[in-house]
């Protein structure tokens, strides 16, 4: 049945959710409205523009998708109790302009204003199916939202950490040391109220100090895989200090623009090269920078830049100079176009104050060296960003514009504004940090302080955070300073950043869950601003003592684990070591000793040995006497009570015997192993008085009705993987006639040799073959070949087999011409229309047909056949009609020759006869008539005359027969 409460989107919202998906921008949802329908629940319809019977739209609380299913949208809202007296039918969703996006109906439902006696605060929930719902966003004003309970439970899920025991925790109880030892030395304490370091110092390398090398000499240094060095030695050489002629004389020439005869040089006297003029024609290096000839000025000035038009003399431009006609071509209207590359050094940015000779203000867009990509899937360390020298000066206040982009669906792009005040001592105060972009999972730790080298830095992230094909980038810095004579090139140069493992000098820290919470109002949500100060500390590293390992910050949850220990035995007693530790251990006190959680000993209740107090069999000649607590026992002899009967049997094998109280059930259990052979039974009642129910053989293999072959068809037998009808394996034919292949299966015939014609094969090739049963009477078998994969197929009934049959596959059609009353080509097929297509993409066709009808580029493309407008007729192919003609060859049309007949119906012709008439001569006719005598005395005159008769042409531009258009294609 259909559904009679539902949600849809309106005409509106499917165009923008169209549109966000095609362009990437999500549609922002930013308000619920709720109607009362007029007096009646409304159909949700597509082409509405407002909500029925509104009373009331507010901003909505929360827009999320259903964890079960990503693409349901759920928009929620709450309405206080001070709102209301009205009824709730229908619902509707918002984008940031207030145009309906979305309309849904709902159960009448009442919400009661508290005057009326009856208050509640209600919460709206519309859950749309959208296409994806990433192609929506919330947009609301936080000071004017209600949360939820389970609104802020989520998010102090997200904040708090509720399962770590260090989260109070300010400092040790007892103050932990560590030290190093081996090649270099250092020991500090540690009580977890601040972080500590230690003075490392290198042991003796055992090689005396002083210099290797000097004049004649070189230095001969050994260093150890450590870094160490262990010997320091030279050995004197020959130099040019003394020589006055090279062994081998050198010779010295130029090529290029400008060319010099080569000069032998030994050493022993000075050498001229004699450079001729420079040939331009032949310079290679470079482009001339007036390549009309000349510079028109007696002397350049090094550094400088010459400019000028014409014939008239270039100008020297300083960079100064060239810098500010940059500059001036947005003024007058000029502008640059095409890419624009700055070289190491240079900055886009202004210099602006009052004061030129003390505190200035510099704002600087991309800074030199201010960013760093890595092309790594996961980068360790946190980000560190060195400031410029001139960062140190007077006192300045720096706020940079921070971007990173991680190739990470779980980390979306974030920017991050961090300002803070760095005084002249590189200590930092007023540090604050703010992410503009991004999401929750934005929120990172942030440090200011210093390195070794006196310079000021920033640090983005833990040190054990984990960054995806990172990308961060300074893209934008504004500082006051009070450094006289700093200029904008001093802050928009000599930055740095780069992925670090330690910190060095960290004055102020602001730690992760400040910078996310610097978009919320955290004061409207109660509790929230509490959690947060109660937040652990992730400036404090918690570290490891003796025999521990692990530790870290106290960002998270930490674990530490305690060192592997030496090898443990009985007499062990508790130590601990540096990194390892080791306690006693509770074993047996007896072979015997039954005590809960003790560890047994080898050979305890016959584990690994004779259990005590019992014989090398066991004990007496009677399996019913052995239902003692977990017994192991070796036997070699009769017993009474076996499962073959008789006491005299003798049984050589092993007996486990298993103990364990069950209420009203069974609670011993004896296995025993014979050879090939195991039984078991089962016992109640306490030990010596227990009740033994039958043994059974317990069923391995040899105890199953399996197959003796691969065709046995036994009814009730299990069958074999591999050996069953060839299912798992290859179950030959070898050379049997398959006329008497009947039992149903899987067979395959390896050699082409075996299949041939009188074994009744359909083909002499090597292939599979399905038997299928349909009864005692009826086979089927299908044949598949090997190398083209070409079926056959046939049945049998009653001994009488019909002959194989060829299953026509789609690729034997390749080549094939059809006609379709599409207008498209059906899949397979292609337009016959003369193209030029890909030989590699219709690699089977151009099998087919090859180059007959075009060879398209002569390389990569082939054509195929045209028949638009076109009618097919069939290859002579050696009959003696239409001879002469090649496949696929065009013919013009053409008429059979033939004649017409002419049908006259009547007409007269004049004849001048005898004047004057002789009436009395009878055969000469008489008025008019064209008749005379032959024995005329006169000869008659006569007039020639045509008859007037024209056929005239009838039918169209071409000779066709009737007919109808459809779509020639052509199979691929």
């Amino acid at each position: 049945m259909s559904a009679t409460y539902f949600g849809i989107l309106t005409k509106y919202g499917e165009e923008r959710e169209a549109q966000a998906h095609a362009l990437g921008i999500p549609l922002k949802i930013t308000s619920l409205s709720v109607g009362d329908g007029g007096g009646a629940v409304p159909t949700p319809d597509r082409l509405q523009t407002a909500v029925i019977g509104e009373w009331r739209r507010k901003p909505l609380n929360q827009l999320s998708t259903d964890p079960a299913n990503p693409n349901w949208l759920i928009a929620e809202q709450v309405i206080p109790e001070n709102e209301g007296g009205n009824w709730i039918r229908t619902l509707g969703l918002h984008d940031e302009t207030g145009a309906l996006v979305a309309v849904a109906n709902c159960p009448p439902t009442y919400k009661p204003l508290l005057a009326e006696g009856s208050g509640r605060t209600q919460v709206i929930r519309m859950v749309l199916m959208v296409s994806s719902a990433t192609n929506f966003e919330l947009k609301i004003d936080p000071a004017v939202v209600l949360a939820t309970r389970k609104y802020v439970d989520d998010g102090l899920a997200l904040k708090l950490d509720k399962t770590g025991t260090a989260v109070a925790a300010a400092k040790l109880a007892t103050a932990r040391t560590i030290a190093l030892t081996g090649d270099a030395t250092a020991s500090t304490a540690f009580d977890g109220t601040k972080n500590v370091s230690a003075v490392l110092t290198l042991a003796a390398s055992g090689v005396s100090a002083g210099t290797a090398g000097g004049a004649n000499e070189i230095p001969v240094i050994t260093v150890d895989a450590k870094g160490r060095v262990t010997v320091l030695g030279k050995v004197a050489v020959g130099n040019a200090a003394t020589a006055t002629k090279l062994a081998a004389a050198r010779q010295f020439s130029i090529t290029g623009g400008a060319t010099a005869a080569g000069v032998n040089f030994d050493g022993s006297a000075n050498v001229a090269l004699n450079v001729t003029a420079l040939d331009v024609s032949k310079a290679t290096a470079g482009i001339l920078p007036v390549p009309r000839g000349g510079t028109g000025l007696a002397t350049v000035p090094a550094g400088s830049y010459l400019a000028g038009a014409g014939a008239n003399s270039m100008t020297p431009r300083t960079p100064a100079q060239v810098l500010e006609d940059i500059e001036a071509l947005s003024r007058t209207g000029g502008r640059l176009s095409g890419p624009l590359l700055l070289g190491n050094g240079a900055t886009i940015g202004s210099q602006y104050g009052a004061n030129t000779n003390s505190a200035q203000t510099a704002h600087v867009l991309l800074p030199d060296g201010a960013g760093y990509a890595g092309h790594v899937a996961s980068l360790t360390g946190a980000m560190k960003i060195t400031l410029p020298p001139v960062a140190v000066g007077l006192n300045s206040m720096i706020r940079l514009r921070v971007d990173l982009f991680e190739y990470d669906a779980v980390n979306p792009p974030v920017s991050i504004l961090i300002q803070g005040y760095v005084q002249t001592t590189k200590a930092w105060a007023r540090c604050t940090a703010t992410v503009l972009a991004g999401s929750p999972v934005s929120d990172l730790p942030i440090r200011f302080g210093s390195d070794a080298d006196g310079r000021v830095c920033i640090w983005v992230g833990e040190l054990n955070k984990t960054w995806a094909y990172l990308t961060l980038t300074v893209a934008e810095i504004m500082a006051k300073y009070n450094t006289p004579g700093a200029t904008v090139d001093a802050w928009g140069t000599g930055w740095k950043v780069e992925p670090v493992t330690t910190f060095d000098t960290v004055s102020v820290t602001l730690s992760s869950g400040n910078l996310a919470f610097a978009r919320s109002d955290v004061v409207n949500v109660a509790g929230l601003q509490d959690a947060l100060v109660q937040k652990a500390n992730a400036g404090l590293i918690l570290t490891a003592g003796n025999g521990l390992t692990g530790g870290g910050t106290l960002a998270t949850n930490r674990t530490l684990t305690l060192g592997t220990p030496a090898t443990l035995t009985a007499t062990t007693s508790n130590a601990v070591q540096s990194t390892s530790h080791s306690h006693a251990l509770d074993t047996q006190t007896s072979a015997t000793d039954a005590t809960a959680g003790r560890i047994l000993l080898a050979g305890a209740f016959g584990l690994g040995g004779v259990a005590p107090g019992m014989t090398a069999y066991g004990f007496a000649s009677d399996f019913n006497a052995i239902d003692g607590a977990n017994v192991l026992v070796t036997i070699d002899k009769a017993m009474a009570n076996g499962p073959l009967g008789a006491a005299a049997i003798a049984y050589v094998g092993q007996l486990r015997v298993s103990r364990r109280s069950l209420p009203g059930g069974v609670s011993v259990v004896q296995e025993l192993f014979v050879s090939d052979t195991s039984w078991i039974r089962f016992g109640g009642g306490d030990a010596g008085s227990t009740v033994w129910a039958k043994w059974q053989k317990q069923l391995t293999e040899q105890n199953l009705n399996v197959q003796t072959g691969a065709n046995d068809t036994t009814t009730g037998r299990i069958l074999t993987v591999g050996s069953a009808f060839g299912l798992g394996a290859l179950n030959a034919l070898g050379t049997a006639n398959l006329d008497t292949v009947k039992v149903p299966g899987l067979h395959g015939q390896p050699l082409s040799a075996n299949a041939t014609v009188d074994r009744n094969y359909p083909v002499g090739v090597a292939g599979t073959l399905l038997v299928i049963s349909g009864g005692n009477d009826i086979t089927s078998q299908l044949y598949t070949t090997y190398n083209t994969a070409a079926l056959f197929t046939r049945a049998c009934y009653r001994d009488i087999w019909s002959k194989w049959r060829e299953v026509l596959t789609s690729d034997a059609l390749t080549g094939s011409v059809s006609f379709f009353a599409s207008p498209t080509a059906p899949p397979g097929w292609v337009k016959a229309n003369g193209a030029a297509v890909s030989r590699a993409a219709y690699a089977d066709l151009f099998s087919a047909i090859g180059t007959i009808y075009g060879a398209g580029n002569g390389s990569t493309t082939f054509n195929l056949p045209d028949l638009r407008g076109e009618f097919v007729r069939g290859l002579a192919d050696g009959r003696d009609a239409d001879t002469g003609r090649t496949l696929g060859s065009w013919q013009a049309s053409q008429n059979l020759a033939h004649v017409h007949g002419v049908t006259d119906p009547g007409h007269t012709h004049q004849l001048n006869y005898q004047v004057p008439r002789n009436i009395f001569d009878e055969d000469r006719g008489t008025g008019n008539e064209s008749h005379f005598s032959v024995d005329d005395p006169h000869t008659p005159v006569t007039v020639s005359s045509k008859t007037g008769i024209t056929i005239q042409s009838d039918g169209g531009t071409e000779a066709r027969p009737r007919n109808v258009a459809l779509l020639a294609c052509i199979k691929f």
